[in-house]
């Protein structure tokens, strides 16, 4: 998890969740807006070893990794057309990789050539996302930031998870917000530093 209960209780200023309905519905609140960050960012966000992913060809000589930050990339191999065999190509002299600020770039540019196109594909073997069980990148934490918005996300879902915006009691009424639910455009502008394809 990206925050944890004991977070989540400091930043709602209570002392603790007491066990039962009341810590449940603050674990799923916790679960639900770090899914809602990660599918508003397209991240998996959580530290991933070794991942292997195929990617079509752009014919261009930058390749962007779609999962940040990257903390290294181990291996690229290529296939020109679809007939051919992948053949392993050697870092720096084949590829540069170029990771940015923290590995929030991501991007892997071809030496002396393009990338294939028209049915040709890539393999790049890379690791990436942050270690929210314990350091995060390079030895860091999982950024403030990034938490901050999860709490915040989740402090709204605990305390109204119906998103009430107006309420009246004699002969109900009850307003919805229908503003995109819990996150707010201050919440989208949080997390712009970790979009892809973010310069850094």
């Amino acid at each position: 998890m990206i925050a944890t209960l004991t977070e989540l209780a400091a930043f709602l200023r209570v002392e603790a969740f007491t066990a039962g309905p009341e810590e449940d519905a603050a674990t799923l609140a916790l679960e639900l807006a770090e899914g809602t960050v990660k599918a508003e960012l397209a991240q998996a966000i959580d530290r991933v070893t070794d991942d292997e992913l195929t990617l079509d060809g752009s014919g261009g000589y930058a390749l962007l990794l779609p999962e940040l930050p990257v903390i290294d990339v181990t291996g690229v191999a290529v296939r020109e057309t679809i007939e051919d065999a992948f053949s392993v190509l050697t870092a720096d002299s084949d590829y540069v990789v170029e990771l940015g600020i923290d590995g929030r770039r991501g991007v892997i540019r071809r030496v002396g050539t393009r990338w294939p196109a028209d049915g040709g594909s890539i393999v790049v073997t890379y690791s990436h996302g942050y270690d929210t069980a314990g350091d995060g990148y390079g030895g860091s934490p999982t950024p403030a930031g990034l938490k901050a918005v999860v709490l915040r996300l989740a402090a709204r879902g605990y305390a109204n998870p119906l998103q009430l915006t107006q309420e009246t009691v004699g002969r109900w009424s009850g307003t919805y917000s229908t503003a995109g639910g819990i996150v707010t455009a201050a919440d989208r502008m949080a997390l712009d530093p970790w979009r892809p394809g973010r310069r850094s």
